[in-house]
């Protein structure tokens, strides 16, 4: 009996070597990243950076139940999963080539061009199907942070390329997604950056994903790695309402929220103390071919960038790194008429002069219009506070000034008045303004205690001593 088994046995002692053999290999975990995941924060929307120019941040924005609690997951992928993500760049508002030479805007992406942006429904389930069983993937970092309203929250993982198995070429080896609130609060922004400045990084800006529910938001990002090979990077990110008092998570979030103030805070310090350039330190560009680059879709936005820094116009730096292409547009072809006026033998200052009303007369005109956008209305705020969302009628006074200087004090005062204003939308967003510029004596533009004489008084009183003070 047992000898006629021993065939049998061998047979299928075959088949099973064979079975062995044409089974495909488990799939490979990538190998640990010799990498650090960090943390950022900077005021405005993600391509300002951390150098741009911006007020401090109101103190409301950092109350934890008005700023969002944020979870995100970095992991590297030995093969990307089907995850129905759409391409990034296809959705793409704006693309930044950072090379050694120059920025170059709206170019095309290579890098990047195979990211993948998109929702997803269950952002936990997904990161445990990777990582558990059968593992392809690896959690480089789990993280919580923050994101108060009118700030901007970069993940970073980088690599000095010191570190083995580095690209050769040199510099810094990153990869980022940056989230922002957009101005309307209906959703986010995103961007995403592949390498680093100067080294042929690359920037996509694109539209983030709407809030499902109130300020809340599961998303993903798929960028090739950095560090070289064929393994992707995946971002993981969820936003919800920041938690309270003793629900689980607040001491935490609020922690990370004193985190984001403080660096916060430092840049709009560095900002707000820092001088006008000196006259002639940016050189003014070639006005002829600033008047052709405005022109074109594909160059203006760095065209005005440049010569508002050159020149002093702060609005035109604002709108050229802020608002979307729909409300762009219109303000480089009115910058660009304006400039036909303008000789290379003039100031640099007295070009930004004429830049600045330039694009204040058509910002009035788009207020005075039906339809006016909520990234051109943020981009108002930030430049000239209260005043800039009355343009229509206070435009005027600013119209008669005759230097940069002078209209700079035009909507300081102007912004002063405001602060008895009837409207308590008003009175903030002047004080808001004003608060990181002059001393503002306790002023506090919302009645607080219900109380609206005495309040209007009391603010009144103060409002006397701000222009006292100011010799207004």
């Amino acid at each position: 009996m047992t000898a006629r088994r021993l065939p049998l046995l061998g047979a299928l002692l075959a088949l099973g070597v064979v079975a062995c053999s044409s089974a495909p290999p488990p799939p490979e975990l990538p190998p640990p990243l010799n990498a650090t995941v960090s943390v950022r924060y900077q005021l405005g929307g993600p391509l300002r950076g951390t150098d741009a120019p911006g007020a401090a941040l109101a103190d409301e924005a950092f109350l934890p139940s008005r700023a969002l609690a944020v979870k995100a997951s970095v992991l590297v992928l030995a093969k990307a999963p089907e995850l129905g993500l759409a391409s990034a760049v296809d959705k793409a508002k704006l693309v930044v080539l950072e090379a050694a030479s120059e920025r170059v805007v709206a170019a095309t992406p290579h890098k990047l061009a195979a990211a993948r942006t998109g929702p997803l429904l269950d952002p936990d389930a997904l990161e445990l199907s990777l990582t558990t069983g059968i593992k392809t993937a690896r959690v480089v970092r789990s993280l919580r942070a923050c994101l108060p309203a009118g700030a901007t929250l970069a993940i970073e993982l980088a690599r000095d390329s010191e570190s083995p198995g580095d690209d050769p070429e040199g510099g810094r080896s990153r990869a980022a997604v940056l989230v922002s609130r957009r101005p309307d609060d209906r959703g986010l922004e995103l961007a995403l950056e592949h390498g680093e400045a100067g080294q042929g990084g690359e920037v996509v800006s694109l539209e983030g994903p709407d809030f499902e529910s109130p300020l809340v938001a599961r998303f993903a990002a798929l960028v090739p790695s950095p560090f070289g090979g064929d393994a992707q990077l995946l971002f993981i990110i969820q936003t919800a309402p920041g938690p309270v008092g003793l629900a689980p998570g607040a001491q935490a979030h609020e922690t990370a929220l004193a985190d984001a103030r403080r660096e916060l805070l430092a840049q709009a310090t560095s900002v707000a103390v820092r001088e006008a350039p000196p006259e002639g330190s940016a050189p003014l560009p070639d006005l002829a071919a600033t008047r052709r680059a405005l022109d074109e879709p594909r160059t203006a936005r760095r065209a005005l960038y440049t010569l508002a820094t050159a020149t002093g116009s702060r609005l035109a730096e604002e709108v050229a790194v802020t608002v979307d292409d729909l409300s762009f547009a219109p303000l480089a072809s009115s910058v660009s008429a304006a400039l036909a006026n303008v000789t290379a033998a003039q100031p640099a200052r007295e070009v930004g002069l004429v830049v600045e009303k330039a694009a204040l007369a058509r910002c009035r005109e788009v207020l005075e219009s039906d339809d006016v956008p909520d990234d051109l209305l943020a981009a108002l705020e930030r430049r000239g506070g209260a005043a800039l969302d009355l343009l229509p009628s206070l435009g005027a006074e600013l119209d008669r000034a005759r230097s940069l200087d002078e209209l700079e004090k035009t909507l300081e005062t102007q912004n002063i008045q405001l602060l008895e204003d009837a409207s308590p939308r008003i009175r903030v967003r002047a004080a808001r303004w004003l608060a990181p510029r002059i001393d503002l004596l306790g002023y506090t533009a919302l009645d607080l205690q219900g109380d609206g004489r005495n309040a209007s008084a009391k603010r009144r009183e103060v409002v006397n001593e701000i222009k006292k003070r100011r010799g207004r």
